[in-house]
């Protein structure tokens, strides 16, 4: 979870944030965004078949 304001983890002090956080500083806010996210680096489910 991030601050809204800041994009930065809630509740972490600054030496226990991750540096990878800094290079990839997109925040992720729907379930669609996730899986589209996943989906682009062949993580998330297989696609479903058409109907």
């Amino acid at each position: 979870m991030v601050n809204q304001d800041t994009g930065e983890p809630t509740g972490y002090p600054q030496g226990m944030v991750h540096p990878a956080l800094e290079e990839h500083p997109a925040i992720l806010e729907t379930a669609e965004e996730l899986g589209a996210w996943l989906a682009a680096r062949g993580l998330g489910p297989p696609p479903a078949d058409g109907p």
